[in-house]
């Protein structure tokens, strides 16, 4: 289902008993960014373009279901940390996910 997600065939789930599904797919997408994305962003190839360019889409539609698991999935959690370039796109196209209020 998350592959599905990811192309755009399917989209998050947003019924309220479907939030254990919605926690593991969010923690799915954080584990394929840390897992795929490269730490220099000239270095990607056109499917890591594609996956970075989908989940920053993603990540806005997850805050809108879900606001605390969007900020999960761009979170320093356990010292990994996604990619800096990719933060500073979060930082710029959704700023209020990554603030500390």
């Amino acid at each position: 289902m998350r592959n599905d997600i990811i192309k755009g065939e399917k989209k998050f789930p947003d019924k309220p008993e479907d939030r254990d599904s919605l926690y593991f797919l969010a923690q799915s997408l954080r584990a394929k960014l840390l897992h795929d994305l490269q730490t220099d962003k000239k270095d990607l190839n056109k499917s890591t373009q594609f996956l970075a360019n989908r989940a920053k889409s993603l990540i806005k539609d997850l805050a809108k279901i879900n606001y605390e698991l969007a900020q999960m999935v761009v979170s320093d959690e356990d010292d990994k940390v996604l990619p800096r370039w990719f933060m500073v796109e979060i930082v710029r196209d959704l700023p209020r996910l990554v603030r500390n209020d």
